[in-house]
């Protein structure tokens, strides 16, 4: 697939498929709140790096969705602001723990940057009133390899946290991590 994208003189048959892709990304941004670099937000509100979840932007429709240094990336927008303490969690793990931004961490690589990343964003996203809730669930989920909303994140994302011994050690340490740096930022 590779070669097809970076092949500078394509044969006729790698240029119809370039086309076939090129016009497949377009009705899938016509239809759905994606889109790359260099295209236009079609609502207002945050555009999150499908690639970088780390980065986000904040952009009124009509603005055009940048690049990240000097690379073409795909936005998604964030369609709604949770309201209940699941939501919440649902949001954050919908949004920044799909396979493809976690693919291979939970063997390769420790949560802390993902936890930091999370808490960042759950401190200024979380009202006082819902933290209490919050920090019970993120407790629960974290003791328990069953528990339903572990399950609903699992076939929401097609993440398996539960089944391999590694992915549930690292999901239950990313979980505990951020209900501590939550709970510090209680106290302080």
């Amino acid at each position: 697939m590779s070669s097809l994208v970076a092949d500078p003189e394509p044969s006729d048959n790698d240029q119809d498929i370039r086309d076939f892709l090129e016009d497949l990304s377009v009705e899938i941004e016509n239809n759905y709140a994606v889109a790359r670099s260099g295209r236009i937000a079609t609502y207002s509100g945050i555009w999150i790096c499908t690639t970088l979840p780390t980065e986000h932007v904040q952009l009124t429709s009509g603005q055009t969705l940048p690049d990240i240094g000097n690379t073409e990336v795909v936005w998604m927008y964030k369609t709604r602001s949770p309201e209940t303490a699941e939501d919440i969690i649902r949001d954050e793990f919908r949004t920044y723990y799909i396979p493809r931004t976690v693919w291979g961490s939970p063997e390769y690589m420790e949560p802390d940057e993902h936890a930091e990343c999370s808490l960042e964003r759950l401190s200024k996203n979380t009202t006082p009133n819902i933290l209490p809730s919050l920090l019970r669930l993120l407790k629960e989920m974290e003791s328990n390899r069953e528990h339903p909303l572990t399950k609903r994140i699992e076939m929401e994302t097609g993440s398996n946290w539960t089944k391999e011994d590694t992915n549930w050690m690292w999901y239950t340490s990313l979980l505990t991590q951020i209900r501590k740096g939550l709970a510090a930022s209680v106290d302080q």
